[in-house]
């Protein structure tokens, strides 16, 4: 079995357990480094443990099982990137530590995505999505899409429906109806998952399993956000998962309030082994217009976004993301 060095691991910002789970499944190590990332749960966690098979089965088994459907990619099985694998999923699905039943449970309870357009996020949403509700063992699971308005919600709900639709292995488990996914299988006891756009969308005494937050940066107020977190408390392992492209640079909203506690987190300034979170984003000294700089920011950059996305864009004011990522190259950084 190929090993990685330790300085490898090191400058890409993986972990040991992640570097030998690469190393077993003769994965390439990824070339684009997070800009920020946050201590994975089980360096933190004292007698905590990297579940190999776990994330294999997701990688190899779960994830390729589903189908994209949109774009020259429709109709191929959704099979993970190696920097979705590093920084992502095996971080997240891949640590357990033995909660008060004794149970071995995921050490991560929030999910923080900050990534570019174009680099599938909403794709690797909908793939965790249909993982919470269908391959995660969590009875009468109920998982939601967070959506900051009714428009939204269909942004957010759509894609999990087409996948739920259009994959074989999920066909006769997963029935779709115009805002709900029931999971039909007879242990599951009546998962599902629906969109929510407001705290009322919940009623009381939901009882959150999973929630998929999408374009954090849209959502205007925080009250459904928090509504969801606090709706996870008898639950086992729940899981919040947020991907969102980056706002303007705003202070007093829900996004800032999540990045600055990931990249506080992410410095060691404070330590929360429940909060995982990467924020990809190119060096503040880089130059936006350069291919260079583009493949720092852009983990997905020749897939999606495509080269020539990205170079169309490269006389337009950019977007919100590189304002963040290289604040001195702008007026008002």
């Amino acid at each position: 079995m190929k090993k990685f060095s330790d300085d490898q691991l090191k400058e890409l910002k993986i972990s040991q357990a992640v570097g030998e789970y690469f190393a077993w499944r003769e994965i390439p190590l990824p070339t684009c480094v997070p800009k920020f990332k946050t201590p994975e749960g089980g360096e933190i966690v004292k007698g905590a443990d990297f579940d190999f098979d776990r994330v294999r089965k997701i990688c190899e088994h779960t994830l390729p099982a589903l189908y994209h459907t949109q774009g020259r990619w429709a109709g191929r099985p959704l099979r993970p990137d190696p920097w979705q694998i590093a920084y992502i999923i095996a971080p997240v699905y891949g640590w357990l530590a033995p909660n008060e039943n004794n149970d071995w449970v995921r050490i991560v309870r929030t999910e923080y995505v900050d990534i570019p357009r174009k680099n599938g996020k909403t794709t690797l949403a909908g793939g965790q999505a249909i993982i919470m509700l269908a391959a995660d063992g969590e009875p009468g699971a109920q998982v939601f899409a967070a959506a900051a308005g009714k428009d939204q919600a269909r942004y957010c709900f759509n894609p999990v429906k087409a996948i739920a639709e259009k994959s074989p292995a999920l066909t006769k488990r997963l029935k779709t109806s115009v805002n709900r996914i029931v999971n039909v299988s007879p242990n599951s006891y009546g998962s599902f998952f629906a969109v929510v756009s407001s705290v009322a969308d919940l009623l009381h005494g939901a009882n959150v399993h999973s929630a998929i937050i999408d374009e954090l940066h849209v959502h205007k107020s925080r009250d459904l956000v928090d509504a969801l977190e606090t709706g996870t408390g008898a639950r086992d392992q729940p899981l919040i998962i947020i991907i969102t492209t980056a706002d303007d640079g705003r202070t007093d909203t829900i996004y800032n309030e999540k990045r600055t506690y990931c990249e506080r987190l992410a410095k060691r300034l404070v330590e929360d082994p429940t909060f995982y979170g990467v924020v990809f984003g190119a060096p503040d000294e880089c130059d936006p217009f350069s291919e260079e700089s583009w493949a720092l920011a852009n983990p997905g950059l020749g897939t999606s976004p495509t080269l020539s996305f990205t170079w169309r864009r490269r006389t337009r004011w950019l977007s919100p993301a590189w304002r963040i990522a290289c604040p001195s190259w702008w007026p008002d950084g």
